[in-house]
């Protein structure tokens, strides 16, 4: 609901600010990590690297995350809390589940543009999600949230077999994105975000004759 939606981006707005010492600094340690991620590999990445970069000793980056595992989850926990407060925004200011799905869609490639290192981390860590069953259990966490969130949308329009079609749109969002990402992909992040709305609609459809017709009328309501 519309409601619902807005009051979660506002109580996202109303955290406390500015962060106190201590949040800052695992803030400061998360953002390292990342960078470190996206500049030198998920291979080079851990507790005495990261460390390093901030010129302080491990013991420092140990105090607030054990081990390499804790300092991962936690940058994925960071990483989904930014996307799922730009989401929360987004499908706040939209009225309609039709416009609710468009929105969700483009607030993941608001996130993609304003946030591409975060993009790149969720990416790296895929080899973690099929080989260690904690990083397994948290991707299934936030994938089963995404398909939940659209497939009460789906419901809502009249689509049957709302559950296959809803995995079936972030299929099309995490490899579009991927594909970005990991190629030298042409025509840019706008060209693979409309590709995705037209390829959404085109999955609905299938399901629902008359939800909308022609590509015009999907971006003339987002």
């Amino acid at each position: 609901m519309k409601n619902k939606d807005r009051a979660f981006a506002d109580s996202l707005r109303s955290i406390e600010f500015p962060l106190r010492k201590g949040e800052r600094r695992r803030i400061e340690i998360l953002r390292e990590t990342m960078r470190s991620i996206v500049t030198d590999g998920l291979h080079r990445t851990n507790l005495e690297s990261v460390a390093a970069r901030l010129d302080v000793f491990r013991s420092q980056v140990v105090y607030y995350f054990k081990s390499g595992d804790e300092l991962l989850l936690s940058l994925l926990a960071h990483i989904s809390f930014t996307a799922q407060s730009m989401l929360a925004e987004d499908m706040g200011a939209a009225a309609t589940p039709p416009e609710k799905l468009i929105a969700l869609i483009r607030s993941t490639f608001r996130w993609a543009r304003e946030e591409p290192s975060q993009v790149k981390v969720r990416f790296a860590l895929f080899n973690l999600y099929t080989s260690a069953p904690k990083f397994k259990k948290r991707h299934s966490e936030i994938y089963s949230t995404a398909v939940e969130r659209i497939e009460v949308l789906l419901k809502e329009m009249g689509v049957k077999d709302a559950r296959p079609v809803s995995e079936g749109i972030v299929a099309i969002f995490t490899g579009r994105l991927m594909y970005h990402f990991s190629t030298n992909a042409q025509g840019g992040l706008d060209r693979i975000e409309e590709d995705t709305l037209l390829l959404s609609n085109a999955l609905v459809r299938g399901r629902l004759n008359a939800w909308v017709p022609t590509r015009c009328a999907w971006v003339a309501q987002a």
